[in-house]
């Protein structure tokens, strides 16, 4: 009995001991939950909810976003912010210097020129340097720079917008590209890629030599539940190795496109690269001199100059001689296929094994017809060494020119050789 009561005693003191502690801790539990806890949850709740609501709110609302309040409620790293910063951005864009960009949307504010950024590299800023004149459609549809050796267009068309308007824009914009060079044409259609719409896109733009080359599998735009592709890069098919790269989107809902290919290369013109034959009359330079009465020393130079330039005649120099007599059909056709595996190769490595195969038959068969005309060379010449016809003067023509024969070549000639028999 004594050992019973003691071990009830040792519980309810137990029982005592922990109803205290619980009584103790739960005020401790709910004054950290309401002052520590609690704020943080709803500040992180309010961030989100920001975050979710102004994505970029430029381009849902239309209106400017103060920046103050943004950073007052500490959201600095939220796109809202960046958003609103390039907002207030987009004043520093008039009378600069820009190129396009088909990730940045015009604003009401600044229709054309906010789908212009500023050069942030020294290729960018060359492109803004090449820049023969900057253009403007009608706001805010298109954007057009035309430069020395390419005609870009840059577009952004809404999702209300009429599809014969569309196709009237780019008409006009096409048509008032200069002649020769080629087109590029990219932006924001908002154009399904399955839609009939973007079929009769493709179709126009390639009855205009345009096709387009952007995978239509990679989405370029970024909504809250799904992504899709409506950003497109159409170029003309004279443009060699065309390559798009879709970039990460950034402060915009839409993906940046960047355009990689090959352009012409700035060569100097025909007259320039080509050196002349310069020859001078002096006969008539020594008479024109002599004709030129008491001058003033002032002009003096200035006539001389004229008078060399009358006497002086430049000739261009005469064409390389064609194709070789002993260039065959078959060399002609190695040659033609080792040009088109050599593009070939450079878009597809596995076209490689046989362009070096082609390549090397076909300087293999140079090398054998240049031996065999060498060969047939000599033989004509022995043949007409021992030929009973030939004259001693047939014989020296082989050896030299017409002007520099004389009595005593045609004596040496026939001390030599005699009668050939």
């Amino acid at each position: 009995m004594m050992g019973t009561s003691a071990t009830n005693e040792y519980a309810a003191l137990y029982y005592l001991l922990g109803g205290a502690v619980l009584v103790f801790l739960v005020p401790v539990i709910f004054v950290v939950y309401k002052r520590i806890v609690k704020p943080k949850r709803a500040a992180h709740h309010h961030h989100h909810h920001h975050q979710k609501q102004f994505k970029n709110p430029s381009f849902y609302t239309g209106k400017p976003i103060d920046v103050e309040y943004l950073a007052d409620h500490q959201i600095s790293d939220a796109p809202m912010y960046k958003a609103a910063q390039e907002d207030e951005e987009q004043k520093l864009l008039r009378n600069r210097p820009h190129f396009f960009s088909t990730s940045l949307k015009p604003s009401p504010s600044f229709p054309c020129a906010s789908s212009l950024s500023l050069p942030s590299s020294p290729s960018e800023a060359l492109l803004t340097a090449g820049a023969a004149s900057i253009g403007r459609g009608s706001p805010p549809a298109l954007s057009t720079v035309s430069i020395s050796f390419a005609y870009i267009i840059g577009c952004y068309y809404t999702p209300d917008m009429d599809f014969d308007d569309i196709l009237l824009d780019l008409s006009q914009a096409i048509n008032a590209a200069p002649q020769g060079i080629p087109i590029i044409i990219g932006g924001d259609f908002n154009l399904n890629p399955q839609s009939t719409g973007f079929g009769q896109l493709v179709t126009f733009l390639r009855s205009h030599d345009l096709s387009t080359i952007s995978d239509t599998s990679i989405p370029t735009f970024f909504g809250p539940k799904s992504a899709s592709r409506l950003d497109y890069i159409f170029c003309s098919r004279s443009i060699a190795s065309p390559e798009e790269f879709v970039m990460s989107p950034t402060a915009s809902d839409h993906s940046s496109l960047v355009l990689k290919c090959k352009l012409p290369k700035f060569r100097r013109a025909p007259c320039s690269a080509v050196p002349s034959k310069v020859t001078i009359d002096f006969d008539r330079c020594v008479r024109l001199l002599e004709s030129v009465g008491d001058v003033s020393s002032d002009i003096l130079p200035q006539v001389i100059d004229d008078i060399f330039a009358r006497s002086t005649t430049s000739k261009r120099p005469r064409k390389s001689p064609g194709r070789k007599h002993w260039f065959d059909a078959l060399a002609f056709d190695l040659r033609k296929k080792c040009q088109t595996l050599h593009i070939l190769s450079k878009r597809d490595p596995s076209f490689l094994q046989e362009f070096h195969l082609t390549r090397t038959a076909y300087h293999r068969h140079l090398r054998f017809l240049k031996k065999e005309d060498s060969i047939k060379k000599v033989s004509n010449l022995i043949d007409d060494a021992k030929s009973p016809n030939t004259s001693d003067k047939h014989i020296c023509l082989l050896f030299s020119p017409q002007e520099k024969r004389s009595a005593l070549s045609y004596q040496t000639t026939e001390r030599l050789f005699g009668n050939v028999t």
